[in-house]
């Protein structure tokens, strides 16, 4: 999970200091095809690399998705336990 995580920073980091780059010519292909999270939508400029985009974008959202699935559980088991409704975590 180390080596995903170094990937995923090192891709952020480079592809956030790109500017001016022409439009990839499948843009219309993404469009139509898998939308994600908003937050991580960066991760699609990975193809013009060399890197499938959309398939790091997928598995980022999984994990995240079920991070968060995760985190409900366990609100609702300290609720259940305590009696009392657990706080909403802000971010």
């Amino acid at each position: 999970m180390h080596k995903t995580t170094a990937l995923l920073i090192m891709l952020m980091a480079g592809t956030s200091g790109c500017s001016n780059a022409p439009p990839p010519e499948a843009a219309p292909e993404q469009a139509a095809g898998y939308q994600g999270r908003d937050d991580t939508k960066a991760l699609q400029n990975a193809d013009n690399i060399g890197y499938d985009g959309t398939g790091i974008q997928k598995k980022l959202d999984k994990a995240l998705d079920q991070n968060y699935q995760r985190a409900a559980d366990i609100d609702a088991q300290i609720e259940a336990q305590s009696g009392a409704p657990a706080e909403p975590e802000t971010e």
